[in-house]
Formats: structure tokens, sequence, C-alpha cells
């Protein structure tokens, strides 16, 4: 993540009597979010009004020291520009002013970085605001803890008992910093006073603040109004879908990033994360692509234990709010390395010891997979992998996308004559009634499994052996935009008979002699037209 610290973007919003107000965050070349109560209070406003404001906000960078100014923090003069007046008389508000400044930035001023996600229950994040109970007159830091997402687009905050301070009005419109992904996840808006014994407070979540100013804060915004070279060649209406697709990762003991290099510095740069958010920052900067959901093949661990998962999870977790995709645009499907051996192993004895047989398809080989893939979508609803459907239909309504997270380890055991990928004909119809009403709504869907679709691998371990019962019920209907898979590492575009596009991607970390001799990047962006949707 960048070390971005939030002294560059924090600044105090001043009263006409020179005091502190609340406080606000840059958060663009030249714009500033704060509270709308905050801006009326700085005006000698009622702070309920509803009239966006005329008048100049005088602002300062409070953490900041520029030589220019004498060791007094630089100030600027600001103007309202965007305005969701806060809550009236018996009615909700968004509560929520950007501002622009006028003239130029003082020197080590940053914008901040707004989270894609919401942060886990129990997450602990930090406030800067102006206390007055006890005041302090300088400024002070209040840890406090996430308790989840309330209604109105809120995030609930408790101070500790232990705490010296407490978030307070003081702190209004100041930005909840998360020093875990180096990224602001909310902006304060209200705080019980300073002396009750209430300890919670509440922010403006992340979604609601691009939806208040998507022209500045939300990047997607910004790119669908950009025009690049290819619009001219582009028919009128056609919307445009980037996939990020990673595919076998492997974490684990012989996982090909990480720790490499002489120097510390060195081995912070050779991890998958850090490659990978390179590549995008390239990608992003030099052709303005930005992936809108990320889609994983399977692999993710190498044995499936449980500590090659948290390492999954954390990955994820940091591509994902790397890339700006939200976790509820990510779909995960396991492969054959998710599969734990040693606990499918264990079921097997378990069952003879009670004089039972195994039962097909042997949930506990998945225990592992399933602990982290729910704890990556624990706040995400409607995304699930159970015992009964282990298996996902991963939707997407604000992109009209569908993904049919398909599970080609049914058959997988500690036993080597169950090594190899089987869907089986009764989750291929489980897929298939649901897609056909996607496909009449018009939706872009993807199909997403690990193993071989396309024969050609040289062991027939690795590849799907019901690959062709998967063209007969989702190809040759037309379920399928495109299908999307991992294991055989080659990285290239293939058809099945009924004229689906197969598109697997290289490993994200296999072994160089494991490599063929031609492969394509680790993580391609597919750029999908979405008036075209069955045209590569």
């Amino acid at each position: 993540m960048p070390d971005l610290s939030p002294d560059t973007f924090i600044v105090r919003i001043l009263g006409r009597n020179g005091q502190s107000v609340g406080v606000g965050a840059l958060a663009g070349e030249r714009h500033v979010v704060t509270c709308a109560h905050v801006v009326n209070a700085a005006l000698e406003r009622d702070v309920r009004a509803q009239a966006q404001p005329a008048d100049v906000v005088m602002v300062e960078f409070p953490l900041l020291d520029e030589p220019a100014t004498a060791g007094h923090p630089p100030q600027c003069e600001a103007t309202v520009v965007r305005w969701l007046p806060p809550p009236g008389e018996g009615a909700a508000g968004d509560d929520f002013a950007g501002l622009m400044l006028d003239g130029r930035l003082p020197a080590g001023a940053a914008p901040a970085l707004l989270a894609t996600n919401v942060p886990s229950a129990g997450r602990t994040v930090r406030v800067f605001g102006y206390p007055g109970t006890p005041p302090r007159p300088a400024g002070a830091w209040v840890t406090t803890s996430v308790r989840g997402r309330v209604g109105d687009g809120r995030l609930q905050l408790d101070s500790g008992p232990d705490s010296a301070l407490r978030v307070q009005p003081g702190f209004s419109g100041s930005p909840v910093f998360d020093d875990s992904i180096g990224r602001v996840v909310g902006l304060l808006a209200s705080a019980a006073p300073g002396r009750t014994e209430e300890r919670d407070s509440y922010a403006i979540d992340t979604d609601r603040l691009r939806l208040a100013w998507p022209e500045i804060l939300d990047p997607r915004w910004q790119r669908a109004r950009r025009p690049t070279s290819a619009d001219s060649n582009r028919a009128p209406g056609t919307g445009e879908l980037t996939i990020l697709h990673v595919s076998d990762p492997q974490f684990g003991a012989h996982h090909l990033f990480g720790g490499n290099g002489l120097t510390p510095a060195d081995r912070a740069e050779d991890t998958l994360f850090r490659r990978l958010h390179n590549d995008l920052a390239h990608l992003a900067d030099e052709h303005g692509l930005l992936p809108d959901l990320l889609v994983v093949t399977g692999d993710l661990a190498e044995w499936g234990l449980r500590s090659e998962f948290r390492q999954v999870t954390d990955f994820l977790g940091a591509l994902s709010e790397a890339a700006g995709i939200p976790r509820r645009h990510v779909a995960i499907v396991p492969g054959n390395h998710d599969v734990n051996r040693k606990a499918c192993e264990a079921y097997f004895a378990d069952q003879e010891s009670d004089e039972t047989a195994p039962v097909p398809p042997y949930w506990p080989k998945w225990r592992q997979f399933a602990a982290a893939f729910a704890d990556f979508y624990a706040d995400v609803d409607g995304i699930t992998f159970t015992p009964d459907e282990p298996w996902t239909l991963f939707e997407m309504p604000e992109l009209a996308v569908v993904v049919a997270g398909m599970n080609s380890t049914m058959a997988e055991s500690h036993l080597d004559a169950d090594h190899y990928g089987r869907i089986g004909e009764h989750q291929l119809r489980w897929f298939a009634d649901r897609l056909s009403d996607y496909r009449d709504r018009g939706w872009l869907r993807l199909a997403a499994v690990h193993h071989n679709v396309v024969r050609g691998a040289e062991l027939d371990d690795e590849n799907l052996r019901d690959a062709d019962d998967l063209d007969r019920l989702i190809g040759q209907p037309g379920l399928a935009n495109l299908l999307l898979h991992g294991h055989t590492h080659d990285g290239k575009l293939h058809w099945l008979p009924s004229g689906l596009a197969v598109l697997a991607t290289g490993s994200a970390a296999v072994d160089t002699a494991a490599r063929p001799p031609v492969r394509t990047r680790p993580a391609p962006l597919d750029r999908r037209h979405q008036d075209q949707p069955d045209r590569l």
C-alpha cells in the first residue's frame, strides 16, 4: 500500500474568528471534503441551514510546516462547489460539502486515498480533531474502533472506555484513517458531547462519499467521462468492462514471490502484491485501464492449510483495495491445491471408525478454504459456499455482470485416484437454471472454473473430465459469454465446440521449470464491450 501519512491531507476548517469549527480532508488536486454542518458553523449560519452557501471558507493544513508561512500552518481560501445539506427538521440529510481551494497547495500536501471496502468490525482506526473536553487547541488524535455499518451510509465507531479522549463534536468532518491499509474509511459526521457517557460516533462511509461527489472521488466515474483514442471507433452507447484475472498464486512454503532480494527494501518489492500493484498502476497511468472486477480461478494455497489461507486473504484484500475493486466484485473459486488432503484423510478415517462410508464430495476437505472464503466475504451479503452447495453465483448488479463460480474439485480427495477435475451434472444444471434469467435480462455472463477446459495438458488428470457436459449445458444454450480458468498456465484464448470463448491465465506463482515455453502476463486484463457481450 502507498505510504501516505494523514498529515498530508488533513485540513482544519476555521470560523470567522479564526478558531476551529471542524476538520476536513484534501481529496483531489484542490478539492476538500468535509461536513455541510461544519461549513455552516464556519460561516456562522444555523448548523442545519439547507441552502448552499456562497461565502468564502478559510481552511488550513495544521500538520504541515511551510517555510513561507514562518512556521504557521498554511491557510487557503475555499468556496463550496458541492453541497448535500445536513439533516433538517424531521428529515434525513447527507451532510456533505465539497470545497474548491483557491491558489496553490502548500508543500507536502497530498490527497487522501479512499478505502474500497467497508472495514471489518473491530478494526482500529484513528481520527484527528479539536476536542473541547478537555480542550486541545493544537488538536489531538483519538483511537477508536469500527463497530459496523448502520443505516444511511454510516459507520458506527466506538471510543474505548480507557481512552483519555473520545471522539466528540470538535472532530466533525475529520477523515477516519485506517493505518493497516493507508486509506480513509469514512468522514466523521456526528458524535456525542465529550462529557456524556456515550462513546459512539458515526462516519459517512466511502461508498456514500463517492456517490456524493463522483466526479472527484470515484475514479471509474472519471474514466467513463474521459475521452480516449479508442472512443472515436466505438459505437454510441458502448460500455466497457475490464476484468482482472488471477490464478494459481499457491501461497505456501514454495510460493514464488516473497523473501527474495538482498535488502529488506528489495524483499518488500518482491511480493506478488507489489508486482501486481506496480503493473496495475502502469496500466492505469499509460492506458487508462482500471479493472472493474477480479476473478480468481483457484489454487490459492499450496496444501490448503489455514496459515496459507491467511496469506491468501491478506493478499486478496490488499489487491482489492489497491485496484479499487470492492469485495462484492471479486469472484473466487477453489482449485485442487485448495483441498486439504490431511483433513480429507482424517474424515475418511473418522467415517471408517464409525463403520460408515465417506459421503462425496467430502466437505471437510474444503474446511480451511470455506473459512477463508467466509472471512473474505464477511461484509458482503448473498455470497455463499456451503456443504449443500459448495459453489457460488456472484451477482454484481452495479456492473450488470454475473459470474458462475464453478467448483471443479468435487471428486478430489487425499487419494491419488481422485486427483482430477470434475464439476458434476447437478452443479452444471444448477448454474444453467440460474444463468438463463441473466441472459434474458441482457447481463454479461462469465463462468469461472479452475481445471483445464480444453484438452491439451500432458496428463489427463489436469483436464476437466466433464468439459463436454459444461459445453452442452452452458455453452450451447448461450448461457455464458466467456469462461475463465487457471491450472494450465498457458495464458491463451481457446474456443469450445459451441463457440464459447475460453481464456486461461498464466500462473501467478508457478516455478519457472513448470512454465510452458510461451506464457502471457500473470494477470491479464480482459476488456469487454458490454453492448457486444458475445465478441472478444
